[in-house]
């Protein structure tokens, strides 16, 4: 999340008591008895509601859980780009420069097992959310759990103009949890189109190098209030924060993407977003 690791606070990470988020709606899911995966059979219906983890509304339990039972299973094979357990904690515990994470999590209240989840990290200066991670677990694959993580998103920004956007690999990429084409097509389903600019990840340590076979989406409910000017400032507070270079405006990296954004999109404010196609 941040360049390396978060900086140490003052006093050491200390679980806080184990008291219950609230429920962000009061009508919970239910599931048709025709979309239990076989492996629920022998359970009950599956009921759902959503929890919100944040610095003002963090448990340590749900939080290890959604570590060590969802996250990490999930992306072993990116396990040398997943943030740590105790970044996550800290992050989630009070807020890094600009940075504000939270966990949205879907949770089977008839076994109080969490079923998927959604990191979500808000760069405050510019009002950009991004979707570090979606993840489900595979015993409720296919009942979609992701379209409702993105559908309360989407609710959560009402009346903002708070701009949505992801990251993901490009198709190139082959050491990847899922394949990587799957995967943006699965984002596409999910409302997400192409930004047209060549994404460059930051350096997120000081001995890793910058990775270009990335792909910067946006969703498609909220492309009406990206410009230029709204994305090169984002990915200025998205640098500071991650970028583990002494100055990354002086790194060629950085002046591609950001060439890239003005040469593609003309002389205005307005920015291309492309439609998602078999070739991106």
């Amino acid at each position: 999340l941040a360049c390396g690791h978060f900086p140490s606070f003052a006093s050491p990470i200390i679980p806080l008591p184990l008291t219950s988020p609230p429920s962000l709606t009061h009508s919970l899911t239910f599931m048709s008895s025709e979309s239990i995966p076989k492996q629920l059979s022998t359970f009950s219906t599956p009921q759902f509601k959503f929890l919100l983890l944040s610095s003002s509304n963090y448990n340590f339990a749900l939080l290890k859980e959604f570590y060590f039972g969802l996250l990490y299973p999930y992306f072993y094979l990116e396990a040398d780009e997943l943030d740590s357990f105790e970044d996550f904690q800290k992050s989630l515990q009070a807020p890094y420069k600009s940075l504000h994470t939270k966990l949205l999590l879907i949770q089977d209240i008839t076994n109080n097992r969490l079923a998927a989840a959604a990191v979500l990290e808000h760069y405050t200066k510019s009002d950009f959310l991004l979707n570090s991670y979606i993840v489900v677990d595979e015993l409720y694959r296919g009942m979609k759990l992701s379209k409702m993580l993105v559908d309360k998103i989407l609710e959560m920004l009402n009346g903002s103009e708070t701009i949505l956007v992801l990251e993901t690999n490009d198709t190139t990429v082959t050491k990847s949890a899922l394949d990587s084409a799957l995967r943006l097509k699965i984002h596409h389903r999910l409302g997400y189109e192409l930004i047209d600019v060549d994404y460059i990840q930051a350096k997120l340590d000081k001995d890793s190098l910058e990775v270009p076979n990335l792909l910067l989406l946006v969703h498609a409910s909220r492309k009406q209030y990206l410009t230029k000017s709204k994305l090169k400032t984002f990915l200025e507070e998205f640098y500071e924060i991650v970028d583990c270079s002494k100055d990354f405006r002086k790194q060629r990296y950085w002046k591609h993407m950001i060439h890239s954004i003005d040469k593609r999109n003309g002389s205005g404010d307005n920015i291309r977003v492309l439609p998602y196609s078999e070739d991106s």
